[in-house]
């Protein structure tokens, strides 16, 4: 399946972090909307420390996930 064009504004060397590890759909999002580079995969409690201490630029959080519903 060919991938997405990433829009210019989008593509980013900055670091985001996404919730899970690499091949999750999270990290599927994270590539479809900001392309390969820069991708950091987290767990929950370092995601956000990571953010809160500016290591990283952006988050890339599940609302809902298809194993568990809403994202606690």
């Amino acid at each position: 399946m060919p991938q997405p064009a990433v829009p210019p504004a989008m593509a980013t060397a900055t670091p985001v972090g996404y919730l899970g590890p690499a091949g999750s759909w999270t990290h599927q999002a994270c590539t479809e909307l900001y392309g390969e580079r820069g991708l950091v995969p987290c767990e929950r409690e370092e995601l956000f420390a990571a953010f809160a201490q500016g290591r990283l630029a952006r988050l890339c959080v599940p609302v809902t996930t298809s194993l568990v519903g809403a994202t606690p």
